[in-house]
């Protein structure tokens, strides 16, 4: 079986998105890929892999990221095997990314991207992926009858997605009586005593909504969907066999475009000749997804796939705040910076989760704290 594991080690979700890009790109040569974070893969396992990426960035003052601290700590052992995995590393950053070489063979030279690039991390990572591929499809050529999957073929989404109509969500629950990470249970709280103080450097991690405004907008582009909605969302099984690539959500776009001139934009903004355009519509101006999807609302959005949104918008991921007050067993303080500045579109732009915290009423709302 042709097997490729893909790690990655990602604080911000950037790191996380450019592994299962290569996820999908490699499904799309008939690998079985397998895209995990690195503390979610059994270590143990890893001298008897073969084929292994590593997509990594750091945080903070070079640290690794929290979901590979545990996995690093592995890597530095000296007893680990030097001969057996054929290491490929991606580094969105360039600190403690260059001693991965500690073990392993490596097939291709270090990737080492620089997001403040013009064309962002993209300039590193395209041509880095396709020297991979050249080199992966030369060591493990692909099996009689196969061919490599065309970029045009609609790949299945990520997630399945139901609607319900009904406004409770509670009998969405019962559905699945089996509690797991996809459906957990939810507990009553009946006892919270904090037993430690906290201590100079301690983080605050924040789960952020959208704003209000910004809900408002996503309906006025997807009329067809109504508020009292309830959504259940759930792995697709399809998505560990082969599939084509796609990159981004441009390219989804692209396929599911049936006008002829926005079409041609997407391409345009998909191939390398048109980095810089991208650069100009989307990453100096700061755009966001209901921005795009705005501009391309009259052919392109009709056109996507229920199942794809959340293929094209990502969950918002939580933002850690030092904590500013002096240690207390019954308040957190954080300071906290509103984001707010003009580009050259008419709309101000604003950070997300400061924007929320600043909107807040004071005793009256409530901020979802996922752990400090």
């Amino acid at each position: 079986m042709r097997r490729l594991l893909i790690l990655y080690g990602s604080q911000s979700g950037t790191a996380q998105e450019v592994a299962e890009r290569v996820g999908r790109e490699g499904r799309r040569i008939h690998y079985v890929t397998d895209v995990k974070a690195m503390d979610e893969y059994d270590v143990r396992q890893l001298p008897t892999e073969e084929r292994v990426v590593f997509v990594a960035s750091t945080t903070g003052q070079g640290d690794e990221p929290d979901n590979m601290k545990s996995f690093w700590k592995f890597l530095l052992r000296k007893n680990l095997p030097g001969d057996s995995l054929k290491r490929l590393v991606e580094s969105l950053h360039d600190y403690l990314i260059l001693q991965f070489g500690l073990g392993g063979t490596s097939c291709q030279p270090l990737g080492l991207c620089d997001e403040q690039h013009d064309l962002g991390h993209d300039f590193v990572i395209d041509p880095w992926l396709g020297a991979l591929w050249n080199i992966l499809l030369r060591m493990d050529p692909l099996p009689p009858g196969l061919d490599i999957v065309d970029s045009t073929v609609l790949p299945p989404s990520k997630y399945i997605v139901d609607m319900n109509t009904k406004k409770q969500g509670d009998e969405i629950l019962e559905t699945n009586p089996i509690f797991n990470k996809e459906n957990p249970y939810y507990a009553s709280v009946t006892k919270c005593e904090r037993v430690t103080i906290t201590r100079p450097g301690d983080v605050c991690n924040v789960q952020p909504e959208n704003s209000e405004e910004n809900v408002d907008f996503f309906f006025r582009i997807f009329p067809q969907f109504e508020r009292t909605n309830n959504i259940s969302l759930r792995q697709n099984p399809e998505t560990n066999i082969k599939l084509p690539s796609e990159r981004q959500y441009g390219t989804l776009l692209t396929i599911e475009d049936y006008d002829e001139l926005e079409k041609e934009k997407f391409r345009e903004f998909n191939s390398a000749g048109g980095q810089q355009d991208l650069y100009e519509y989307c990453n100096r101006p700061r755009r966001n997804i209901l921005e795009t999807l705005y501009d391309f609302q009259l052919h392109t959005v009709p056109n996507i796939p229920f199942d794809y949104l959340f293929d094209l918008i990502p969950p918002i991921k939580p933002r850690s705040f030092s904590i500013a007050s002096p240690g207390s067993d019954s308040k957190i303080e954080i300071l906290v910076a509103v984001v707010r500045y003009k580009s050259s579109l008419v709309e101000p732009r604003k950070g997300l989760c400061s924007t929320w915290l600043s909107r807040l009423t004071p005793l009256n709302d409530e901020i979802p704290i996922l752990d400090y």
